[in-house]
């Protein structure tokens, strides 16, 4: 197994990418809130579980956010497809309707009798 065709699949790299900028954005928050980086002990045990369990209960809050999103999103696009599918069916009905009366206008045209010269 090759882990550098791991390590440089584009999904991965783009989550590298993205994480990073978003570390980054924290930092800067971080930088704005608090008078020093994060230092281990500066806090305690205690206090760094809860601060964590925070930050999971908010995690677990976007997730649901986001698949709430996803789902409505999916079912739009069941409903957008059954619509797609629907209008294909009434085209094609259209067309041999088109289509036959295409055929009895030509055989009525056939059957007229030109006028004389």
């Amino acid at each position: 197994m090759s882990v550098d065709k791991h390590l440089n699949h584009p999904l991965y790299k783009e989550a590298r990418e993205l994480f990073g900028e978003v570390q980054h954005e924290q930092i800067l928050k971080g930088a704005a809130k608090y008078p020093e980086p994060l230092n281990p002990h500066s806090w305690t045990p205690q206090q760094l579980l809860a601060h964590m369990m925070q930050e999971a209960v908010d995690m677990v809050h976007y997730g649901v956010a986001m698949h709430t999103i996803l789902k409505e999103r999916d079912e739009q696009l069941t409903e957008f497809t059954k619509e797609i599918h629907d209008l294909k069916q009434l085209c094609e009905q259209q067309k041999e309707t088109i289509n036959r009366q295409s055929v009895k206008l030509n055989q009525y045209e056939s059957t007229k009798k030109l006028p004389p010269l």
